[in-house]
């Protein structure tokens, strides 16, 4: 039941709602806002940068092949001041004696072996998927 303030309450908007009318949109308000969304969604919230730059992994890789190329041209013979150095320490303990010989059989090979390459698949797939995504 209505007390006598929620009555005069009631009362009044409804006057006013009678006074104000109703409004309706322009004709092409739903194109306008639509238009307005489709352009904010186009506009890329962040610019995606790469950590290391693409110059940094030129200059990586270079380096690592140089490196590499260095180290199987050059010949190595044993340095004499070396032999005559003191071990200072000779571990009494190597990784054979704490991992006895591992044999694996040739399905378990086979299924390391698939693993990594199924490894390597998906690590592109993602990185192609999440690329699509972030806007570079």
């Amino acid at each position: 039941m209505k007390t006598g303030s929620d009555h005069q309450l009631d009362k009044f908007s409804k006057r006013i709602f009678k006074e104000s009318g109703l409004e309706s949109p322009e004709s092409d308000f739903t194109q306008r806002l639509m238009s307005q969304i489709e352009s904010s969604a186009n506009r890329s919230l962040f610019i995606y940068k790469p950590l290391i730059s693409l110059k940094a992994w030129v200059f990586i890789v270079i380096a690592a092949l140089s490196a590499l190329s260095i180290a199987l041209m050059v010949s190595w013979e044993p340095v004499a001041w070396l032999s005559a150095l003191n071990k200072p320490y000779e571990f009494a303990w190597s990784l054979s004696d704490l991992l006895p010989e591992v044999e694996l059989s040739k399905p378990m090979l086979y299924a390391a072996v698939l693993f990594g390459l199924l490894l390597f698949v998906q690590i592109g797939y993602l990185n192609s998927y999440f690329k699509s995504r972030i806007r570079v």
